[in-house]
């Protein structure tokens, strides 16, 4: 997988896990509102990681 496919699909998981913590948020599931926010805080922290190599090697 190139890194705008990875990009794209990590941006898609953004909107997803978004739209997940709010649900379980509303619902009152905290155990997977926590896990929902686990998961959103990995994907930022790729993303960042990647825009971080693509300056360096810019």
């Amino acid at each position: 997988m190139n890194e705008e496919k990875l990009k794209e699909k990590l941006l898609d998981w953004d909107q997803t896990l978004k739209s997940d913590a709010r649900t379980y948020n509303a619902q009152g599931n905290n155990r997977m509102y926590h896990f929902a926010l686990g998961c959103l805080s990995i994907v930022h922290e790729v993303l960042k990681e990647l825009e971080e190599d693509h300056e360096r090697r810019n």
